[in-house]
C-alpha cells in the first residue's frame, strides 16, 4: 500500500534504446570469447538473441529462444522482458568495468557466469550467480581505475596508490544468513589479509540481500520512478534495522562498512517504464577514526559511480497530462459489484488479493482490466470528505472510479497500455 504522495512526472525518464543491450551484450561475448571461453548454446548467445530479434522488429518467441526455461513464472511477454532486463543490465555493468580495466583472474570467473542458467530466478546451483555478484562489485572499482585481483582466495583485492581494498561478496536470503556471511567474510579477511605492506589495508563486506527483500527473487513494481525507488531503499533500511545491534564491526580487521545491494527489475505505472535497480545501502563502521576518512571517502565515491548516468540515454522528454476523458459511444464496462456494495455499507474497499480483477473497460475493440491494487491507490488519495461523497450511492461510486481508474492508469495524452 502506498503510504506517500507521488506526483506525477512531467517528463519520461532517461533509457537507453535497445539496439545498445545488443550492441553491449555483443561486445561482452566478444570480449569472453577472445580469452578463449566458447559462448555458443550458452545464455549470452540467447539474450543476443532475443535483443536481435526486438531490434531487427522479427516476432518474438520467447518459449522457443530460452528451451529451458518454460517452467519459469512466464506467464506474459512483459514477465520475459522484466527478467531479460535484469540479466542484460548486469552484464552491460560488467561490461562497463571490463572495458576499462581486465582484472587478474577474469578467465575462471567469466567461464563460472556462462555456464550459468538463463535466469537468476531458476538458477538451482548458485555458484555462477555468486561470481556474477562478484564481477559486478568488481566493475565499480575497475570502472574507478584500480588495479582488481579476482585470482586469490579473497573475492575481490582492489588497489590504488595508496590503499588497498580487501572485499568479500555474499549474497543470501534470509537474515540469519546474513549474519552466518558476515561472520564468515570477516574471518577470511583476517586470515587472507598481509600483515606486512606499505600500503594501508582496508576491507569491506559486500552483500545481496536481494533474495530477503524479496523471496521470489523476480520484480517490484512502483507508481512512479521516486516510488520505485524509495519501495527498495526501505527494503534496505528495514534489513539494516534488524542487523543493526549484531556485533558486525567488532575486531579490528580495519572493516570500512557492510555494503548491501538490491538488485531487481521494477515496473513503474507512471510514466509506463521497464528498469533494472542496482540499489544500494551501506552500514558505515562507526569506530573509523580521522586517519581513515581518506580511504572511506575513496571507498563511498566509487561505490556511488553507479548513480552516474549513461551518455547514451535518450533525454527525458515532455509529457503532456490529460485535460478531460471521453468514453465513446460503445465503451462496455463491469464492476466486481461486491466491492461496491462494501465501499457504499463501510466506505472501504475491504481486502482482496492485489491482482482481483474490480472492473473490466472494453473500449473501441481493447479490454482494459484493472486491479483491487490500482483501486487501493486511487482510494488512497482521496480526503475521508471525499470518500463519503463519492460512496454516497452506487451510481456516483461507479462513474467516479470508472474516470478515476482509466485517468490513474493513463494520465497522458497518447499513453500506450504495457
Amino acid at each position: 500500500m502506498v503510504t506517500k504522495y507521488y506526483s506525477l512526472p512531467n517528463k519520461t525518464a532517461p533509457g537507453l534504446d535497445f539496439s545498445y543491450f545488443l550492441s553491449d551484450l555483443i561486445e561482452i561475448k566478444n570480449i569472453i570469447e577472445s580469452r578463449g571461453i566458447r559462448t555458443k548454446n550458452t545464455r549470452i548467445e540467447r539474450y543476443i538473441q532475443y535483443y536481435d530479434d526486438i531490434v531487427n522488429e522479427r516476432e518474438l518467441n520467447e518459449s522457443s529462444i530460452f528451451k529451458n526455461s518454460k517452467n519459469g513464472p512466464f506467464q506474459h511477454s512483459l514477465d520475459w522482458h522484466l527478467y531479460l532486463l535484469r540479466e542484460a543490465h548486469e552484464l552491460m555493468w560488467i561490461l562497463k568495468g571490463l572495458k576499462n580495466h581486465i582484472p587478474k583472474g577474469i578467465d575462471d570467473k567469466l567461464k563460472i557466469i556462462v555456464a550459468g542458467s538463463d535466469f537468476a530466478v531458476l538458477d538451482g546451483n548458485s555458484l555462477s550467480r555468486n561470481t556474477q555478484f562478484e564481477l559486478r562489485i568488481a566493475s565499480y572499482f575497475c570502472q574507478a581505475g584500480f588495479e582488481v585481483d579476482l585470482s586469490t582466495e579473497t573475492d575481490i583485492i582492489a588497489s590504488s596508490k595508496e590503499y588497498t581494498y580487501f572485499i568479500e561478496c555474499k549474497r543470501v536470503a534470509s537474515i540469519k544468513m546474513l549474519m552466518q556471511r558476515i561472520d564468515e567474510a570477516k574471518k577470511q579477511i583476517l586470515l587472507r589479509k598481509p600483515k606486512n605492506t606499505f600500503k594501508k589495508i582496508y576491507s569491506a563486506v559486500a552483500v545481496d540481500v536481494t533474495k530477503i527483500a524479496y523471496e521470489h527473487n523476480g520484480l517490484t513494481w512502483g507508481v512512479t520512478y521516486d516510488h520505485t525507488k524509495d519501495i527498495i531503499q526501505d527494503k534496505l533500511k528495514s534489513i539494516s534495522e534488524q542487523i543493526r545491534n549484531n556485533p558486525i564491526f567488532q575486531n579490528n580487521i580495519n572493516l570500512l562498512c557492510l555494503w548491501m545491494q538490491i538488485h531487481i527489475p521494477s515496473l513503474v505505472m507512471q510514466p509506463p517504464t521497464n528498469i533494472t535497480r542496482f540499489s544500494s545501502y551501506t552500514l558505515i563502521n562507526p569506530k573509523l577514526k580521522r586517519q581513515d576518512k581518506n580511504a572511506w571517502d575513496l571507498f563511498k565515491n566509487t561505490a556511488e559511480i553507479g548513480r552516474l548516468g549513461d551518455e547514451r540515454e535518450v533525454p527525458p522528454q515532455d509529457l503532456k497530462l490529460r485535460k478531460q476523458i471521453i468514453f465513446p459511444a460503445g465503451t462496455a464496462y463491469k464492476f466486481a459489484e461486491d466491492i461496491l456494495d462494501e465501499l457504499v455499507r463501510t466506505t472501504k474497499a475491504g481486502e482482496r488479493a492485489p491482482e482481483f480483477i474490480v472492473l473490466e473497460l472494453e473500449m473501441e475493440g481493447a479490454m482494459h482490466k484493472f486491479t483491487f491494487y490500482e483501486l487501493e491507490l486511487l482510494l488512497h488519495q482521496y480526503t475521508k470528505k471525499d470518500i463519503e461523497r463519492i460512496t454516497g450511492d452506487k451510481t456516483t461510486l461507479r462513474s467516479e472510479l470508472l474516470a478515476g481508474l482509466y485517468a490513474q492508469r493513463y494520465p497522458y495524452e497518447d499513453t500506450v497500455d504495457i
